[in-house]
């Protein structure tokens, strides 16, 4: 997914060959981001994403509140797909 108005995730590959993050969006605003940790590092397949766990980080508004209102049930799809997609793409990448 790109950038584009309404609540939407991108898809992010780090330069420094760190995982992959999903960075959710609404109207281009970036408000959050989903991340793994935890991840096998020297594993691949299942056992690379055994012990992962999906972090949600927010992020405030520049005046440091956080005023935006979501549709829970379309949070919860949205990040529903993040975290299936952040499992996908760890999971057959090779060692470190």
């Amino acid at each position: 997914m790109g950038p584009g108005p309404g609540l939407r995730w991108w898809r992010l590959y780090p330069v420094e060959g760190d995982s992959a993050l999903a960075e959710l969006t609404l109207d281009n605003l970036v408000w959050g981001e989903a991340r793994l940790e935890n991840i096998g590092l020297a594993e691949v397949g299942e056992s690379r994403i055994a012990g992962v766990r999906v972090v949600l980080r927010l992020f405030a508004a520049e005046d440091g509140e956080l005023p935006l209102d979501f549709d829970l049930d379309q949070v919860l799809m949205l990040l529903a797909e993040a975290r299936a997609w952040l499992l996908e793409n760890e999971q057959w990448r090779m060692p470190d």
